[in-house]
């Protein structure tokens, strides 16, 4: 078995970074892939991220300009894998407000698919609330756990977007990118193995203030794409729904609503050695030792 390389774009959420890094350092990832969003006035914003970044061995970060849209950033992803990546590694790639929980430690995991003729692991949103469905000003030195610990369903039943995501994927496949056909994603260029009976959670912190301004420009600027004749950008739509449950519920989510499924989860899934993190959780979980099933 090659590398555990974690591939991540950083676009805002500075605060996120740190903790991410600690995290999946924490789950055995040997090098991070870090791509940066260089636009005008963000100057200081890439600054502070290679100050953090310089305290982690085996980073790559390469800096991509422009302004952002989902297309774009998976072309640079394309571009990374391919520069970066050998065949035989094997590439996780969640986003920076993403922190994904599998069925059992990595290195095993992935023995499993290659002894299986797998290429990949499948995973599902697992959205994390803050108490009093609230969206709070993010803190870069409490515990993302400690901050959210409701545990529900919005991706999907909110958004209407799939609930799925891509885990992880052998680097033999120099085309990574997230499709979604029939709601399931896919690796272009190759057909996708995924292993039978592991699924990861993917514990999604993306519900915070700068969140919701960020999604209303992103919605304006892929509404106005799509109308300009890029069908490809239909998925705007996501964004005026999460924005319309909002504003019918007074700016939070309604954590009574039984279409989001909340419950409250006080585990913490962060290495107990992590650093910068202040945890106030209940239960600290430590990596699971469980094998997946040979079947779905």
């Amino acid at each position: 078995m090659g590398r555990i390389v974690v591939l991540v774009g950083l676009t805002g959420h500075i605060e996120l970074l740190r903790p991410f890094l600690e995290y999946y350092a924490g789950l055995g990832a040997d090098h991070f892939l870090v791509h940066i969003n260089e636009r005008k006035g963000r100057r200081a914003f890439i600054d502070a991220a290679r100050a953090v970044l310089r305290d982690y061995a085996h980073t790559v970060t390469d800096v991509w300009t422009g302004r952002f849209d989902y297309f774009r950033k998976i072309q640079h992803e394309l571009h990374v894998v391919s520069a970066h990546c050998a065949e035989s590694d094997w590439v996780l790639m969640p986003d920076l407000d993403e922190l994904h929980e599998f069925p059992c430690p990595l290195p095993e995991l992935f023995r499993m698919c290659e002894e299986r003729g797998c290429n990949a692991v499948r995973g599902r949103f697992l959205d994390r609330v803050a108490e009093g469905g609230e969206l709070p000003k993010l803190s870069a030195i409490r515990c993302l756990f400690s901050q959210f610990p409701y545990a529900a369903q919005i991706t999907h039943p909110v958004l209407h977007a799939s609930p799925h995501v891509l885990a992880a994927a052998r680097g033999f496949v120099p085309k990574l990118r997230h499709e979604l056909t029939d709601g399931a994603p896919v690796l272009a260029g190759s057909p996708p193995r995924f292993l039978p009976g592991a699924l990861a959670t993917a514990h999604h912190f993306k519900w915070s203030r700068n969140a919701i301004s960020r999604m209303r420009d992103r919605y304006r600027w892929y509404k106005s794409l799509y109308k300009s004749g890029k069908s490809e950008f239909s998925f705007y739509r996501e964004g005026k729904r999460l924005l319309n449950y909002l504003d019918a519920h007074g700016g939070r989510f309604d954590l009574s609503d039984p279409l989001l499924e909340v419950a409250w989860d006080g585990r913490c899934l962060f290495p107990s050695h992590a650093p910068s993190v202040e945890c106030l959780c209940p239960v600290r979980v430590a990596p699971k030792a469980a094998t997946p099933s040979s079947r779905e």
